[in-house]
């Protein structure tokens, strides 16, 4: 006698030569039929009707819920869908009888189960009599977009296997970088005979052409056999889907610096971005450009950004965001003399010399630059000589900063004379200047070497003619040293008007004849002291004990 042979899944499988069935109701079964809501998963409260367990559904996939109208008596009519990805919780779909659509007898509604989500519970408010126990009717959750007749739940055949993923009936999803092996496919399966009982030990593989390709994408299957002990057998076929349904990964690249004015095109972006998958490996080839809000703003100080995807050959993608910052780190350049020399007797004002600086900046407009004085320890010393330093400072929009140090020489050259950096020479018209005057004058400045002997060609002279009168004259001189390097210096020399109110003669030197002074020796006894009351106008030569009045 033939014996008929039971075979139970626990994956999914389809069931082809003998039927499998399942002897009581479980949340982790699909249905047999096209409705999903089985009266043994339904429990009511008061007026709320709900699931007892979430059962199992397909991922993303659209469905349909429908209620008959009876169970809506003019009150709101309230529920809500929950999604679950195994026993954690997703999101959830709440709805009332305005969100749903009438149709007829029936109001429904249509939704797609999220991607992660294998599991579904609902709830609704029951506000009649039309659940007896936990008998339900008329309420209904099928695959699809269409409500259609409403049909009782048929006990299902399908198990799922807990497999990360899975697609319609009879066909198991194996994922390339986790998948399922045959071993585990075959100890998920249960064969029971009306006579000999279970048959699970006897299993065994007909045929397998999965397990060569398990990091092959592609479908595959595998036959199971089954024989009890008269011989009889029984064959199972299950198909096998490998698939990649992770998506490539990015390098972490960072933020990206374009220094201005440097600018960087899409194309340079994108060659700096590198991306792998786990089934195609190096797909940097693939990344391409969505969107740019940098490439208008390439020379505009800020932080920009541009979106990138990468998609391998599964169709899976993923985008990644780049930033890039333009940025300015190049400071100010301040233009200006290095050194100024002046006389002790004449202030120099910070606002003199800031006027003879000016700065430029690679970003900002000069206009929009300002030199700020740092430090100063002329203007207290400006009496004294010797040499002080003036600190200046600008810094850009970008935080860069530049500083300039100028040194400031406090100088007494020759007689009442002012010498300027500007090449002005004031000097009182009883005080004549001669050549070596001039370039004694530059030593003093450092501006002449004082170990070097130099060669004087004047180029241009209105002063000498006129060296005793008041007014404003020019002298333009070159100066050669032993080696043929030559300096050329104009000056200018203001010649003003100054007298002496009384010459002062000791009484006991009447008989002595006063020496003649010479514009050099003038010089000379006005580095020496001498004149250093002729700013009160009073010049005092003690030669003889007699005093004479000039």
């Amino acid at each position: 006698m033939k014996k008929n042979i039971l075979l139970v899944f626990l994956s999914l499988i389809v069931v082809t030569i003998f039927t499998v069935q399942v002897s009581a109701y479980s949340p982790h079964y699909l249905p047999g039929g096209k409705n999903y809501i089985s009266s043994d998963n339904i429990i009511k409260v008061d007026e709320t009707i709900s699931t007892i367990n979430p059962f199992l559904v397909k991922p993303y996939t659209d469905y349909t819920f429908s209620v008959y109208r009876d169970y809506f008596d003019g009150r709101d009519f309230l529920g809500s869908i929950y999604f679950y990805d195994n026993e954690d919780y997703l999101s959830e779909i709440n709805y009332d009888n305005l969100t749903m659509i009438s149709e007829g007898n029936y109001l429904y509604l249509t939704f797609k189960t999220p991607a992660e989500a294998n599991y579904l519970a609902f709830e609704f408010r029951d506000n009649g009599t039309f659940v007896s126990g936990t008998e339900l009717i008329n309420v209904q959750l099928e695959e699809g977009t269409v409500m259609t007749a409403y049909e009782p739940y048929i006990q299902g055949t399908i198990i799922d296997t807990s497999s990360p993923y899975f697609i319609g009936s009879g066909t198991i999803i194996s994922y390339f970088d986790q998948p399922i092996t045959v071993a585990e496919i075959q100890n998920s399966l249960t064969a029971y005979d009306d006579i000999d009982g279970d048959l699970t030990s006897r299993i065994v593989i007909k045929s397998d052409n999965y397990s060569d390709n398990m990091q092959t994408l592609g479908s595959y299957t595998v036959v199971f056999e089954v024989a009890d002990n008269s011989a009889n057998t029984t064959e199972i076929t299950i198909n096998i889907e490998v698939v990649d349904v992770l998506a490539p990964v990015f390098s972490e690249v960072g933020v990206i610096q374009a220094v201005y004015p440097n600018v960087y095109t899409p194309e340079d972006i994108r060659l700096m971005m590198t991306a792998s998958d786990n089934y195609d490996g190096d797909v940097s080839t693939n990344i391409t450009l969505v969107t740019d809000n940098y490439s208008l703003n390439a020379n505009v100080v800020g932080t920009y950004t541009m979106e990138f995807t990468v998609t391998d050959s599964s169709g899976n993608s993923v985008n990644r965001t780049q930033e890039i910052q333009v940025i300015d780190n190049e400071g100010p350049v301040i233009s200006g003399t290095d050194n100024i020399s002046v006389g002790y007797d004449q202030t120099l004002t910070v606002s003199a010399v800031k006027a003879g600086l000016s700065a430029v900046d690679n970003y900002d407009e000069s206009s929009e630059l300002e030199i700020i004085l740092e430090s100063d320890n002329y203007t207290e010393n400006k009496n004294t000589l010797g040499n002080y330093s003036m600190r200046f400072s600008v810094t850009d929009s970008s935080g860069n900063k530049t500083t300039k140090t100028l040194t400031v020489n406090v100088i007494d050259a020759v007689g009442p004379i002012v010498y300027l950096n500007s090449s002005i020479i004031q000097v009182y018209a009883d005080t004549v200047l001669s050549l070596s005057d001039f370039a004694k004058l530059l030593v003093k400045t450092n501006e002449l070497d004082k170990e070097q002997d130099y060669f004087i060609t004047i180029r241009y002279d209105s002063y000498s003619n006129f060296s005793t009168k008041p007014g404003t004259y020019h002298m333009y001189l070159d100066f050669m040293d032993g080696y043929g390097n030559t300096i050329a210096k104009d000056f200018q020399i203001n010649v003003i008007d100054k007298s002496f109110d009384f010459l002062y003669i000791h009484e006991d030197f009447t008989d002595v004849p006063l020496p003649k002074l010479t514009p050099l020796a003038i010089i000379s006894i006005s580095i020496g002291g001498v004149m250093a009351l002729s700013s009160a106008g009073i010049i005092i030569y003690k030669l003889q004990k007699k005093k004479k009045s000039i």
